[in-house]
């Protein structure tokens, strides 16, 4: 295919399900990247329009996401997406295309946002913790066993919920599988990302803010609280929540009230909140740094998530879940590679390194240790920290140049093609091509 050809029938990652699975009477979609990360709808039989214009059916902030750029329907000629001639494009799994019934667990991308396509989650049993899995959280060891008991008991009931736990260990997933499991699961999952905020913005982001309330407020906006009314905001990385904002957030769960910023009226919210954090707030509170009052608030139902390196027999399930149904075996040389290794990024961490070697794979079905990147020597490694700095800086390069040729190869080194396909902007790739020798120039293929 040319760069600029684009699929117009069903696409070869999903010509299997579409020819052998019934059309799904509904399905889940759910945004793992972009400006709405986390948030997520239910489809049922029907058309539904995705993009940035005001009516449509799922209205995302990305700026590189057209009007109206993406329809989906469920009805007699199955699941299918049809792209609405959109500025950027769409793919389904990394190819481009116009029209195709995606497959569940398909990957949709539109602009900066992927949209994974899933099944409908029923309500969750305390009976499927000793299946090994609740809602999107897998893992069949004592500590997740423990904690699927306890997100069973709570998730029902309208109590707010901290969770903690460790960069990459499912924090948003966890939040996820609550709301999923609570009685407001038909209601909106609404994302508030403090790190990725900018201070000044945050309450107003959170709060919304009346017209008139600072320079550049020409109209009213609702905030993230206003749109998880009557369901659920999921407020990540509240460790880092401004001090000034905390006493804001305290009343918020007390009294289930606030006000816009630039208002003095109170405003009534039937919303629950799920926090989390990867740090340790009672270390935040002894430093002056979070209020005692709110930690205390927030900790009354509280949960952590293990580390992964804490729950290793796990790891064959989550990597058949990241699978997600790909005809691949995993040789017992790659699952003690896997196991051997010590996993400071999680779960995260575990992804990209099975992403990674999915990309290698190319026409292989069988995963080969060697295509992980990871080295068993590295992994149970008590050095100093310059020198895990030193290996890990020299993993995420190996990694950096792997991917980097995989992709120019995939894309006939078309340079434009590569950036879309990756979701890199085109002078940070250029840059990224440059530093490993690669330049633009086509790669041969094998």
């Amino acid at each position: 295919m040319g760069a600029g050809d684009t699929y117009t029938s069903v696409t070869k990652t999903s010509r299997t399900a579409a020819a052998d699975a019934p059309a799904p009477e509904a399905v889940r979609l759910l945004v793992v990247d972009g400006p709405d990360r986390a948030v997520e709808m239910t489809l049922s039989a029907g058309t539904y329009v995705i993009g940035k214009a005001e009516g449509c059916s799922l209205r995302l902030r990305d700026a590189t996401v057209s009007r109206q750029h993406l329809e989906l329907a469920i009805g007699p000629r199955g699941f299918v997406a049809r792209d609405l001639g959109s500025k950027n494009g769409s793919t389904c799994d990394g190819l481009p295309f116009t029209e195709l019934r995606p497959r569940i667990g398909s990957v949709l991308r539109i602009g900066r946002t992927r949209i994974k396509i899933m099944s409908t989650i029923r309500r969750v049993a305390a009976a499927s913790t000793s299946a090994g899995q609740f809602g999107l959280l897998v893992g069949s060891s004592p500590s997740m066993l423990r904690l699927f008991e306890l997100l069973a008991a709570v998730a029902p009931t309208p109590a707010s919920i901290l969770i903690q736990g460790e960069t990459g260990t499912g924090k948003e997933l966890c939040a996820h599988s609550i709301h999923a499991a609570s009685k407001r699961a038909k209601g909106p999952l609404v994302l508030c990302d403090v790190a990725g905020m900018s201070g000044p913005l945050i309450e107003s982001e959170l709060f919304g803010h009346v017209r008139g309330a600072f320079t550049g407020a020409d109209k009213d906006r609702k905030g993230l609280l206003a749109d998880a009314d009557g369901g659920t905001l999921f407020i990540d990385e509240i460790g880092e929540l401004a001090l000034e904002l905390q006493p804001r957030l305290l009343r918020l769960l007390d009294e289930r009230k606030a006000k816009p910023v630039g208002s003095d009226r109170y405003r009534a919210y039937d919303v629950r909140i799920i926090c989390a954090t990867n740090r340790d707030l009672a270390a935040e509170c002894a430093g002056g740094r979070f209020r005692s009052d709110l930690f205390h608030r927030l900790s009354t139902i509280s949960v952590q998530i293990p580390a992964l390196r804490d729950r290793k027999d796990d790891i064959p399930a989550l990597v058949n879940r990241i699978l997600d149904g790909r005809e691949v075996t995993l040789p017992s040389e790659t699952v003690a590679l896997l196991k051997a290794y010590n996993w400071p990024g999680n779960v995260r961490e575990l992804r990209n390194v099975i992403d990674r070697a999915l990309i290698l794979l190319g026409d292989r079905t069988e995963l080969a240790p060697e295509l992980l990147g990871v080295r068993q020597g590295e992994s149970t490694s008590d050095d100093s920290g310059d020198k895990f700095l030193d290996a890990k800086e020299r993993l995420i390069m190996e990694w950096e140049r792997e991917y980097l040729t995989a992709l120019l190869r995939r894309t006939d080194g078309n340079v434009a093609r590569a950036a879309r396909e990756s979701g890199l902007h085109r002078p940070y790739l250029h840059r990224l091509l440059k530093k490993h020798g690669l330049g633009s120039s086509r790669p041969a293929r094998p």
